[in-house]
Order: C-alpha cells, then structure tokens, then sequence
C-alpha cells in the first residue's frame, strides 16, 4: 500500500464555542471513509474515522472502539476490517509523524 500523510491538510472544529484548528494527516481514503490522526500526540495510539457526517475512533493495538458518532454497526465493522488490514502502516505512520515532533 501506498502510504498517504498529508501532513499539510487542516480540520476546523468548533468547542465550548471556541475555533480551533490543527493538522490531521490522512492515512487512507477507502470505501467512502477517511482515516487519519490529530496532529496532537495522545495515546494510546489511536486512528480516526470519518464518513459522510459520522465519526469513529478505534485504538490501533486492540482495535477497541473508543468512541463513535453515529456510525451504523455495520460501517463499524467495515472500519474496523480496514483498520486491522492496515494496521501496521497506520502505526508505522503514527510513529514516523510523532518522532519527528519530537
């Protein structure tokens, strides 16, 4: 697989009515969802998904869902499959973005 981190890309979300913005570098598009990380190291490891207007999170060593927004048991499923066939690129990703934070 080709590995694909726009590092560049940017997200705007909006909290407790504040703006805020910050790098999310894109693992993977594939079947209608985007994967990708904050730019802003927290563990554990860990990889976000969206699709459409939903949203998932999923640890990358348990392939636990750790959070979710509105996604179907089904979409998760489909995510979750994606992930773990990924799951290795996806740390090696995380771990050459971070160290180079560092």
């Amino acid at each position: 697989m080709t590995k694909a981190v726009a590092l560049n890309s940017k997200i705007r979300y909006n909290m407790s009515n504040e703006t805020a913005e910050r790098a999310t570098p894109t693992l993977l598009r594939a079947d209608g969802y985007r994967f990708f990380f904050f730019s802003d190291k927290h563990l554990p490891k860990h990889v976000h998904i969206e699709k459409s207007e939903k949203y998932l999170r999923i640890e990358l060593e348990t392939l636990k869902v750790t959070d979710n927004y509105h996604m179907t048991s089904k979409e998760i499923r489909e995510a979750t499959r994606i992930v773990e066939k990924h799951k290795q690129n996806f740390l090696e990703a995380w771990n050459e973005y971070f160290n180079q934070q560092d």
